[in-house]
């Protein structure tokens, strides 16, 4: 599989689990709102800046995710693997054009059902694509996914995704 769908299918596995709050290390992740605030904010800008060479480097975006994130199969090493293979191909095509993949748009986020002892938190929201193929005469046509995922909170005080820990 070449890079850049291998990066694809990475994103749009990843995509539904690539939300997580950034946190000052409160120790109740539940009623952290600016850890949960942060991350949304910091997931946000992530998304939007990953069609550019700047947003696929980003260290901030990597650490979005725990180093026990799996999900669908896809580990925290696989995700940073594609999205160093899209850099190597940014590098070496000429005719590669940013985006490679699907750029989503996150609303609609919240973090809620946590538990005190784990820190493990469930995540919600919509993510939006309106670079969807439009079908018929609409050229507007936005593609919406509803997802649901955890998220963890660790000893630094970050929350990070946790993916929903399957290994297939």
């Amino acid at each position: 599989m070449n890079a850049p769908k291998f990066l694809k299918l990475a994103i749009a596995g990843s995509l539904i689990s690539l939300l997580a709050a950034c946190g000052s290390g409160d120790d109740d992740v539940a009623s952290d709102a600016d850890a949960q605030s942060s991350f949304i904010s910091a997931y946000t800008s992530g998304l939007d800046t990953l069609g550019s060479y700047a947003g696929l480097v980003s260290s901030k975006f990597r650490d979005l995710f725990d180093a026990g994130y799996t999900d669908s199969g896809m580990t925290k090493a696989d995700v940073v693997a594609a999205l160093d293979s899209e850099i190597t191909v940014s590098q070496t095509s000429p005719d590669f054009v940013f985006p490679a993949f699907p750029m989503a748009k996150l609303s609609k986020a919240s973090i809620g059902n946590c538990d005190a002892v784990t820190k493990i938190c469930t995540l919600t929201g919509t993510l939006s694509n309106s670079d969807a193929d439009p079908t018929g005469a609409d050229a507007s046509a936005v593609t919406e996914v509803n997802f649901t995922t955890q998220v963890r909170q660790d000893a630094d005080g970050k929350v990070r995704l946790l993916g929903d820990q399957s290994k297939s």
